[in-house]
């Protein structure tokens, strides 16, 4: 199979963080950082009513493209095989919430791959971001890294003609492209650092906004996976979880605030805010009882105006994410989520004027941040 497409200007050499010749400009460098296409480009190729709903927010998207071509290029080649001999072996292990779905993981989706070139790039870019992030030299982060992103970039460009297909093996071949897409949007920005001019704030409100993007599309196609060669994917655990006295608390205090807020200014979206904490009682709830999936659903149904509200740093709006961090830091132990909880809390905490910070009381303590590591 030729996994080569014409190829690309090589603006730069993409050392990180800033690449040779804008270090010898002392100039911003763009290129080394997560490159974002707009809803228009997304809308070009393709994916842009996805799942049948379309945003009318002008968010950007997280996608990472590369300027240049991994080193090995041609056909199926030996670092193809690397890629797939290590998701094969261990990628799939690292991404399955059970044992019981790591079959569809490890031989399934790579049998699908075989078909549809799309999931097979989506499987090599997801390889390349684990290796990097776990057990890479640091001689060869360099090399894997733009593999990743090469991959990744081509996985979506593929995808766009295959969504003219509605055949079950499409359907399942896509939705598990969705899922490995969102699990590489969370774990590239550990890989790279936080883009020029930009924090860890900023590039979780680009993943959420991804996220749900991926998840939008995902629930289109639900019905047709559901009963399928991938449908266990798609089953979400029954919820049916009574907080602890502590996140109950918590959630209270939220609630509280909100109220507050809103007898302090009428401008204080109370409606968006209340919803999304109301959103958040599964994945709190969830805490130390698995619960990975609810920590996705939260972004789905989280209403659109709330990721508005945290892209402009509304205070209100960045306390509750503070709290999703909770959830996001329980599950740590995922190489592609890793570091989130305590990076977002850190800037929301720098962020937040010195009055707000006692609302943060909680996830500060269920997450261990010390502010003098600030």
């Amino acid at each position: 199979m030729d996994l080569t497409a014409a190829p690309l200007p090589a603006q730069c050499d993409e050392k990180r963080p800033k690449c040779t010749r804008c270090f010898n400009r002392q100039s911003a460098c763009q290129y080394s950082t997560l490159c974002q296409w707009t809803r228009e480009d997304l809308s070009h190729r393709g994916l842009s009513d996805i799942g049948g709903t379309q945003s009318t927010a002008q968010h950007n998207y997280v996608v990472a493209t590369s300027h240049q071509r991994p080193q090995e290029r041609g056909d199926f080649n030996t670092q193809h095989l690397r890629l797939l001999l290590h998701w094969t072996t261990t990628t799939y292990r690292s991404i399955s919430r059970s044992e019981g779905l790591e079959w569809i993981w490890q031989h399934t989706i790579p049998r699908l791959s075989l078909s549809h070139p799309f999931l097979l790039h989506g499987v090599l870019a997801l390889a390349a971001l684990h290796l990097t992030l776990t057990s890479a030299e640091k001689t060869e982060r360099e090399d894997l890294i733009r593999a990743a992103e090469y991959h990744q970039s081509e996985a979506i460009t593929f995808l766009t003609p295959a969504l003219t297909s509605t055949t079950s093996s499409t359907c399942d071949a896509a939705f598990s492209l969705s899922l490995i897409l969102v699990i590489f949007s969370f774990g590239f920005p550990l890989a790279v650092g936080p883009t020029y001019g930009s924090d860890s704030l900023d590039d979780m409100h680009q993943v959420l906004m991804f996220t749900k993007r991926m998840m939008t599309f995902s629930v289109g196609i639900y019905e047709s996976v559901k009963n399928g060669e991938v449908g266990g994917l798609a089953m979400l655990e029954e919820s049916g979880l009574e907080p602890s006295d502590s996140t109950l608390s918590a959630l209270s205090a939220l609630y509280e605030l909100n109220k507050q807020a809103r007898l302090a200014n009428a401008a204080h979206d109370y409606e968006t805010i209340q919803e999304t904490i109301r959103r958040l009682e599964v994945p709190l709830a969830s805490l130390n009882h698995g619960g990975l999936p609810s920590i996705f659903m939260w972004i789905f149904l989280t209403p659109t105006a709330f990721f508005d509200l945290v892209s402009k740093r509304d205070p209100f709006s960045l306390i509750v994410l503070a709290h999703y961090c909770v959830p996001l830091h329980y599950h740590r132990a995922n190489w592609w989520l890793s570091s989130w909880g305590y990076r977002v809390l850190e800037i929301v905490y720098k962020t937040l004027d010195s009055h707000l910070r006692p609302s943060l009381i909680w996830p500060i303590r269920e997450i261990g941040y010390k502010e003098s590591e600030g």
